[in-house]
């Protein structure tokens, strides 16, 4: 009776880490690294850290499949299903983009208000596109702030800044 009841204090005092209701995955602290092998070793695409990571899985396959359909077409239905809050995008050597809603669509990373350095620019931007498979980092419009130049520019990749 004791140890039960001390596990169960335990448990309850104890900060969840990962927390599932309806098939919602909720995660705190989440960090992910996307890494790529090369002939001379594996180098590290990205980094992701972000406070909570958010995953809908449906309970029946029907459901799944029609979910998983609709995150190929439609960007909204992707940002539901599965999206980091208040995080950070590391691209070793050339960005670190903090975030505060970021979700995959496409086979890209989409960074909505999204602000950092890329090669030495202070910038931000309202939503950003890392093509990871390309190393490619654009947005629509992204506001540049250094010491050089303050501007806004249109369709510009900033890793080749």
């Amino acid at each position: 009776m004791l140890l039960r009841l001390t596990i169960t204090l335990a448990l309850l005092t104890t900060p969840l880490k990962v927390l599932a209701l309806s098939g919602v995955f909720t995660m705190q602290g989440v960090k992910f690294s996307q890494y790529l092998s090369t002939p001379t070793g594996v180098k590290t695409l990205y980094k992701i850290k972000a406070e909570k990571q958010v995953e809908v899985i449906p309970p029946n396959t029907l459901q799944l499949d029609q979910l998983l359909f609709g995150t190929i077409k439609n960007s909204d239905v992707a940002k539901n299903i599965f999206h980091y809050k208040n995080g950070t995008l590391i691209i070793p050597n050339q960005a670190t983009i903090h975030f505060q809603f970021a979700y995959y669509f496409q086979g890209k990373l989409i960074l909505e208000r999204a602000y950092g350095v890329a090669n030495k620019h202070h910038f931000s931007s309202s939503k950003m596109i890392y093509d990871y498979h390309q190393q490619i980092l654009t947005a629509d419009m992204i506001f540049i702030q250094d010491s050089a130049r303050n501007g806004i520019v249109r369709n510009k990749n900033l890793l080749s800044m």
